[in-house]
């Protein structure tokens, strides 16, 4: 096989720190507009908020890289920035709306039961701390499991663990439920 048909790796530490940057965007690209869309309501939107990230996170990248310790906590951090500084007026209850939406056209029996349930699970969701709001989107509106929801937010799996459980105490607690039930199951 000929040597010349595999691209050479960067030589310059500013070759490496695009590349990286390169990589860290794919990877998380797709991610922050989900995360997005369910705080604005249109994908349009959520891809301009995501773009805006990749342009302040690039702007940046040789100081995150040198000074910061976890990249993921600040694009988190700057998404969840960019998210406040464009949402409409109401931009709570479009969170609401639109994860009990995403929630019900996922779920494959009695539609309309699911999306009424949802819409007071998803309020009691909006209403918890920024953590363990955080994990509970990212885990089970999102769908991520325990590793990436770590990585996205910059945390240790044993840290993710630690806030789904508060999160569902708390979440079982404001909507009456058993809290020990709450700890049974993948769902919210």
């Amino acid at each position: 096989m000929d040597r010349d048909a595999f691209p050479s790796p960067p030589t310059t530490p500013a070759a490496y720190s695009d590349a990286a940057f390169d990589a860290f965007v794919q990877l998380n690209f797709t991610g922050w507009v989900r995360y997005a869309h369910l705080h604005v309501g249109t994908f349009e939107d959520a891809e301009l908020i995501a773009g805006e990230v990749v342009l302040r996170l690039h702007e940046t990248w040789e100081y995150v890289l040198g000074h910061l310790d976890n990249v993921s906590l600040h694009a988190l951090a700057l998404l969840r920035s960019e998210i406040e500084r464009r949402r409409p007026q109401h931009g709570s209850e479009r969170l609401v709306e639109n994860a009990a939406f995403l929630r019900a056209m996922n779920a494959a029996q009695n539609r309309f039961a699911l999306l009424a349930e949802s819409i007071g699970v998803y309020s009691a969701v909006a209403r918890l701390p920024e953590r363990q709001f955080q994990v509970i989107v990212l885990r089970f509106v999102l769908g991520y499991g325990v590793p990436e929801t770590a990585a996205r937010m910059g945390v240790s799996k044993g840290t993710v663990g630690s806030l789904t459980h508060y999160a569902r105490r708390s979440l079982a607690n404001d909507l009456g439920l058993d809290p020990e039930q709450s700890e049974k199951g993948d769902g919210v």
